[in-house]
């Protein structure tokens, strides 16, 4: 199935969450020290355009990620803190972005783009539901921005690189701890942060186990992880464990433990109380479009924002290089395996250690009319930031700029045939080609297949929808998954999974 949509609405879609640069060069990143896993003194200074008055910091940086960090590999992610020059905490913005200490340069070393992470986190920023306390905090972002860089590092030319943020309590605007006179901790946020594969990082089943049983055992106890900084590989990130012991589990354990080991009635009754619905909802349609390959669970933050007023969990992307064709190993270039036209929770189950289980579940019971209500928000989405051609002009702007800069022949010359991409040739334009072809496949699928758009009746068609009172005490949603209240609510809403509307 083929959507066009006018040119013009789709620039502004693909030009919106990016701020636009000079033409003749990327911004170029300055760094001087000796780096390796532990932090290491050394500077930073960062040019916006060529002839730019470049302030030197002094910092501390890092290598930062797993497998990217192996001994055949080179182009290496850094972790970057600045200092003044006493070697406090100091704090400043780049190239527009937010005002911090904390930055990463991101060497997107095993996507043969380079881009796939920052175009798919500029589109969840652009297209995804607000947190559900966007209300109390308007400048709350459950993803991260960034700006392509070229990096040199002592001197020596490094290759392209994304300048970004982190993705942490400031950047979600969770409410900060409280402590009073006698050094007692009131809790508010908490940040949670999927590192690993287990059990309860899939929510209910052990990693490359293909049977589910629901429900499942109970989550690991937390009694004698209050001193640890990881429960399960689950990470706190917020409060930090140094400035706050013991570790608050509780509302994660919740959480995690009702998808884990809770009865149908308990996740169909809970589900809203513990998750943020149309926030997952979206990550979910996301997950769907990407193929991702590691993210359903691991890669991503789970937040709260004021564990005072409610324990509901949000989310917030990371990590999303291996997607849209590629894998998070260089072994799989432009496999089969990948290809665009298949289930991607068959796909995941089969051959990345297992289904989400709480995707599994919350489909398999229906959880709030959850599986039309999918369909009906990818539909939407499709006219307008899940476009075919809005998703391929986010990559292909990228990718001129790189062309018209210089950026991604100085990039191809340094990491053609290293051993970081295999040993391949590295070919912008020419993944753009594949990638392009594989984007349109993938929409495809999903439009014919999994969401099954041609079978909805359109929003103006009465002819499939019940006509109810609006006394009956059944919770209803809009399209967008959002809960509405029937006696005020005009439209079309969803009740226990049919389209309705209210008889007035």
């Amino acid at each position: 199935m083929t959507l066009r949509y006018p040119l013009f609405l789709l620039l502004l879609f693909v030009c919106a969450s990016t701020r636009a640069l000079g033409e003749d060069a990327l911004p170029a990143v300055y760094l001087t020290g000796t780096f390796g896993y532990d932090y290491a003194q050394g500077t930073i200074a960062v040019k916006e355009y060529p002839d730019a008055e470049a302030e030197t910091f002094h910092m501390k940086a890092k290598w930062r990620g797993g497998i990217t960090n192996n001994a055949d590999k080179h182009k290496r992610n850094y972790s970057v803190k600045l200092l003044d020059g006493e070697g406090a905490k100091l704090e400043t913005s780049f190239l527009g972005m937010r005002n911090d200490n904390h930055w990463i340069l991101e060497a997107c070393q095993v996507d043969m783009i380079r881009v796939r992470n920052r175009v798919m986190t500029d589109l969840w920023n652009d297209f995804a539901h607000k947190p559900y306390y966007f209300g109390q905090e308007p400048k709350a972002l459950s993803g991260t921005r960034g700006q392509f860089v070229e990096l040199y590092l002592n001197g020596q030319y490094r290759g392209i690189y994304c300048l970004t943020e982190c993705v942490d309590r400031k950047q979600m605007k969770l409410k900060k701890y409280a402590t009073d006179a006698a050094g007692n901790v009131t809790h508010h946020g908490f940040l949670y942060k999927g590192k690993d594969w287990s059990y309860e990082m899939f929510m209910g089943h052990n990693k490359d186990v293909r049977s589910y049983s629901t429900p499942n055992r109970q989550a690991t106890s937390i009694a004698s992880y209050g001193y640890r900084e990881e429960w399960c590989n689950y990470a706190v990130e917020y409060p930090d464990i140094d400035d706050v012991k013991p570790v608050f589990w509780q509302p994660l354990y919740d959480a995690v433990n009702l998808i884990c080991a809770g009865s149908d009635a308990e996740v169909e009754a809970k589900f809203e109380e513990y998750f943020d619905y149309p926030v997952f909802l979206d990550f979910c349609i996301l997950l769907e479009v990407m193929l991702s390959t590691d993210n359903h669970g691991k890669n991503l933050y789970y937040g709260i924002y004021d564990i005072q007023e409610s324990p509901r969990i949000t989310f917030g992307v990371w990590d999303m290089d291996a997607v849209m064709g590629q894998r998070w190993s260089d072994a799989y270039y432009h496999n089969a395996l990948m290809r665009p036209e298949q289930d991607y929770r068959t796909y995941i189950t089969n051959n990345e250690h297992g289904d989400w289980n709480i995707y599994r579940r919350v489909s398999e019971l229906n959880v709030k009319g959850f599986n039309d209500t999918i369909r009906y928000r990818y539909r939407d989405l499709r006219q307008t930031w899940l476009h075919t051609d809005s998703l391929i002009a986010r990559f292909s702007r990228y990718i001129d700029r790189f062309e018209t800069t210089g950026a991604a022949a100085r990039e191809e010359k340094k990491w053609s045939y290293d051993t970081d991409i295999a040993r391949l040739k590295l070919d912008l334009k020419a993944e753009l080609s594949w990638l392009s072809d594989w984007i349109e496949r993938r929409m495809n699928y999903l439009d014919t297949y999994r969401f099954r758009i041609a079978d909805l009746p359109e929003v103006n068609s009465i002819e499939a929808v019940e006509m109810v009172s609006a006394d009956e005490e059944q919770p209803c949603y809009n399209l967008e998954g959002h809960r509405v209240d029937p006696k005020t609510y005009r439209g079309l809403m969803i009740r226990g999974g049919k389209k309705m509307v209210i008889a007035r």
